[in-house]
């Protein structure tokens, strides 16, 4: 019999090592093509829980889905990095902050409606990536970046000498992430548990409940901008 917890384990480990290589792979292939098949695979990925009945299967699945939206991300923050500078570079940020906090409220509320149909339908959202991924290869260009001439170009810099420069810095940074991540999949996952303590077992019930931290999050990220110009 498989042990759940070693498997689950050892696929967390396996999808974190391989999403480290997002940024390396799209420092020697470019930006839009690991964000094009990032998009694709994100949809496959995620849409594939629609015919996976085997829990094991479902848990691979997700691993893959890990992948992608690391990659996804990956581009994303390069595309803009690529594309603004200054202020405006902030203002974009803000944008793509506020984008992914405001689909967390949108698909919550449809993934619970769905959900009522059958555990399966709500898996149907991230097939929408496919599309997105297919109008990404006719609107997203390859951003022209300017290298700087001599031996000190930043293509000489790698990721552990990055570490080795920042430790105490990128350690403080990582475990912001790392906890901020904690504390939002314990709310996702706990959280229905505990409505359902107080008789709320509604999936569209609890996907609103879901929505008031991210519905936060997008204003916040909404006005980064303005925020970060004035302080």
């Amino acid at each position: 019999m498989i042990d759940s917890k070693k498997l689950t384990l050892g696929v967390i480990l396996i999808s974190a090592t391989l999403t480290i290589m997002a940024g390396s792979i799209i420092d020697k292939k470019g930006v839009r093509g690991p964000f094009i098949f990032s998009l694709i695979g994100y949809g496959l990925a995620g849409g594939s829980g629609l015919l996976i009945n085997s829990y094991w299967v479902l848990l691979v699945s997700r691993a893959c889905l890990g992948i992608a939206l690391a990659g996804i991300f990956a581009a994303l923050n390069v595309l803009i990095l690529n594309n603004y500078e200054g202020s405006n570079r902030n203002k974009v940020m803000g944008w793509r902050g506020s984008a992914q906090s405001f689909g967390g409220v949108i698909w919550p509320l449809i993934g619970g409606a769905l959900g009522g149909f059958s555990w399966h339908f709500p898996f149907a959202i991230y097939m929408l990536a496919i599309p997105i991924g297919l109008l990404a290869i006719k609107f997203v260009p390859e951003p022209v970046t300017h290298h700087p001439a001599g031996p000190s170009s930043d293509n000489d810099t790698t990721v552990f000498k990055l570490f080795k420069q920042n430790t105490i810095l990128l350690m403080i940074i990582y475990g912001l992430i790392f906890f901020a991540n904690v504390l939002l999949y314990v709310i996702v996952i706990f959280v229905p548990q505990l409505l359902e303590t107080f008789g709320i077992s509604s999936t569209f019930q609890i996907g609103l409940f879901l929505t008031a931290m991210t519905g936060a999050a997008g204003m916040t990220a909404f006005i980064y901008g303005k925020i970060r110009s004035r302080y």
